[in-house]
């Protein structure tokens, strides 16, 4: 952020924001920024102006972040016999540890439980060195990850029809929700469940996390449970209005409690107060293709939320966008990045390193990685 301090302490009079150095005072502020040439020609200096009604504004506007010139995969060591589709990713406080989940050699709606482990712990400081690997004869199509403060582990499987939680250190299984394999409604069934989110909020010492599940393929609905799985209230129906949902694909939380869904078919994210109220919506921005664009080009995959910076990252078909979702600032666009590298972009988690550089990590369902980019 960007504040301009006076000192007025000597003056008897009303201070404004302008030119005239006797009666004024002038905030100057330099944005420098590198685009992409690709006309091969000099552009020229400009100075762009602002009315008295944009000062405030531009006083505490976040200043637009951008990555890095370099794109890695994170993978550099996976498992002899491959890691098949990857379908979520997940990321430690501290931005140290990378979790991965992949179907191995299962696809999406595969019957047979997964023999081999569908979990790999990677050492983000190693580029991607595997730490541990956990969650075999467990998953049939594993879908949705999600790492909470108390070191939960979810799992959503589409094919079971499941909500796991498991103990992120060792992989043991702490929760189940839902019946094996009976798809359903109501509060003991999901049908096809996406992904999960738990909320972090206390009063006078009371515990008061709820973990929000967005089901799905089947249901289209948010439904809410405690923490230790009791079922607690649910909104959605399917459709294109407000609080309607055309595969609620997945879902993320604020710190003002305001939660987030990824409606993916209908190409559009959806903001709601943790009791289901309906705020507003951001529509996709989407890539234009010239001839066959890609299957997942309208989907609105996944998101991302960076607490420090107030920052909402989103998958927006084949493009990355970032959000500002500061009070006032109403999700405006700070960014927006494309890249042709990426194969089906399914999931994205966001983490500080130890440098303090943002590092954004996309879990690749067809590219069978997880590709990593780095904001400095």
């Amino acid at each position: 952020y960007v504040t301009c301090h006076y000192d007025t302490s000597d003056r008897s009079f009303t201070t404004n924001l302008g030119l005239a150095p006797e009666k004024q005072e002038m905030c100057n502020q330099y944005y420098m920024y590198y685009p992409r040439s690709v006309s091969n020609k000099w552009g020229s200096c400009r100075t762009i102006g602002c009315s008295d009604s944009n000062y405030k504004d531009a006083m505490y506007s976040q200043l637009p972040i951008g990555p890095s010139s370099t794109e890695s995969s994170l993978l550099k060591f996976p498992p002899s016999n491959g890691l098949g589709q990857v379908s979520g990713v997940a990321v430690s406080n501290d931005g140290s540890l990378v979790y991965v989940l992949c179907r191995r050699s299962n696809k999406f709606n595969t019957k047979t439980l997964i023999q081999s482990e569908a979990i790999f712990v990677l050492d983000a400081s190693k580029n991607g060195a595997i730490i541990k690997s956990f969650g075999s004869n467990l998953f049939a199509t594993p879908h949705g990850l999600y790492l909470d403060n108390w070191d939960g582990l979810w799992v959503t499987d589409t094919t079971l029809h499941q909500v796991f939680r498991l103990n992120a250190s060792d992989g043991s299984v702490s929760l189940v929700m839902g019946e094996m394999r009976k798809p359903g409604k109501g509060p003991n069934h999901f049908n096809k469940p996406t992904d999960v989110v738990v909320s972090i909020e206390s009063s006078s010492g009371v515990d008061l996390r709820e973990v929000f599940v967005s089901d799905g393929y089947g249901n289209s609905r948010v439904a809410v449970f405690t923490y230790e799985g009791e079922f607690t209230r649910e909104w959605g129906s399917f459709g294109s209005g407000p609080s309607q949902f055309s595969i609620p694909h997945n879902i993320e939380i604020d710190s003002y409690n305001r939660v987030y869904v990824a409606d993916r078919e209908n190409g559009r994210t959806q903001i709601f107060h943790k009791n289901g109220t309906f705020i507003d919506q951001w529509n996709g921005d989407f890539e234009k293709f010239e001839g066959k664009a890609p299957y997942y080009a309208r989907h609105l995959s996944a998101l991302s939320y960076s607490s420090s910076l107030e920052l909402m990252f989103l998958i927006e078909g084949t493009n990355i966008v970032v959000r500002d979702i500061a009070f006032g600032r109403n999700g405006e666009k700070v960014l927006k990045w494309h890249s042709n590298s990426r194969s089906w972009p399914h999931d994205i988690a966001i983490a500080r390193d130890t440098n303090n550089n943002l590092n954004v990590y996309i879990a690749e369902l067809d590219g069978k990685t997880i590709s990593r980019y780095v904001i400095e």
